[in-house]
């Protein structure tokens, strides 16, 4: 998320913006067919049903999205009417969940606090450009999409009760909310975003030798655990992401790499991720395959990933 909201390439026409017809094409093809605004950073398609099952450091994660986006505004504009300005409003649901261990962050490079446990994210943005009819054809402009997301979770910490060891849980209930902001060059092959995110997450204790009151044999009376509840753990996070997009002249794909950066304002922790995706130019391709490398000043540690998505259109 977002942020968790803040995105990664998925295909080729989620950088792209939207080349509009003229003013004449309009008046001659009659109603205009909706034009997709850009889908969100884990969606494998513009629309739909997306699922994806992604893995960090031999710590695996689930997620399963919905998208749909409602029916796009296209009105002629400008001093003499060969402005077309179109907008769009795009809706999001997600729900997310490691898959085994959870003793580490999934994604510890967005910092993400909120990734040990399951999350559900609900997010809205909307989509605005512009084209400009001109004697060579319509030129368009850049493109602006801005909007929201809030994640909401519950996970469970186990601990040991020094003195007794008495195994205990605690339930803790944690959110987030983002915002950000995008430009899409008039390119169609490139995407600046800024974000901001407040999240209030629990991190577990670290583990330490917690004993009995009495010890009479270590391996019986010992063991190792978290020795009390989770503490709070705020983050404000701030980040920076462009994505890009490539033409090698391969005949069976595009590349694409979509760096972020974040920065955790309230402790001054700094997220580095690099995702490398490979294209297929089917757009109909089933599968979004593609590496993942990134650092972390709070764990100081280089983490590898791979990831598989796949999509499913709900298109009609």
């Amino acid at each position: 998320m977002i942020v968790a909201f803040l995105a990664t390439l998925a295909t080729s026409q989620v950088a792209a913006t939207p080349v509009l017809p003229t003013m004449t094409e309009r008046k001659q093809a009659g109603p205009v067919e909706p034009i997709p605004a850009p889908a969100g950073r884990q969606d494998a398609s513009d629309k739909g049903l997306g699922l994806a099952l992604e893995v960090n450091n031999d710590k695996p994660a689930l997620s399963v999205s919905i998208a749909r986006q409602l029916r796009p505004s296209l009105k002629a504009g400008g001093a003499d009417g060969l402005t077309s300005f179109f907008r769009q409003t795009s809706f999001s649901a997600s729900a997310t969940s490691p898959i085994g261990g959870k003793d580490d962050l999934v994604n510890p490079q967005t910092l993400n606090k909120l990734s040990v446990g399951p999350t559900v994210t609900m997010g809205v943005s909307q989509f605005r450009t512009s084209s400009r009819d001109e004697a060579n054809g319509p030129k368009p402009a850049i493109g602006l999409q801005f909007g929201g997301e809030a994640t909401f979770g519950f996970n469970r910490f186990d601990y040991r009760e020094n003195g007794s060891l008495t195994k205990l849980s605690s339930d803790k209930f944690q959110y987030s909310v983002a915002v950000f902001a995008s430009i899409y060059p008039a390119d169609a092959r490139s995407m600046v975003s800024v974000g901001m995110e407040y999240q209030h997450g629990f991190e577990a204790q670290d583990e330490e030798i917690v004993c009995k009151s009495q010890v009479v044999q270590a391996k019986d009376d010992c063991v190792k655990s978290p020795p009390g509840p989770p503490t709070e753990d705020e983050g404000l996070l701030l980040s920076f992401e462009l994505r890009r997009t490539f033409g090698l002249g391969w005949s069976f794909a595009d590349l694409a790499i979509s760096p972020k950066a974040t920065v955790d304002s309230l402790d001054g922790d700094v997220g580095l991720e690099l995702p490398i995706y490979l294209l297929p130019l089917e757009s109909k391709s089933p599968v979004l395959p593609g590496i993942k490398i990134g650092y972390t000043t709070e764990k100081d540690d280089v983490v590898f990933g791979v990831f598989l998505k796949a999509a499913f259109g709900l298109k009609r």
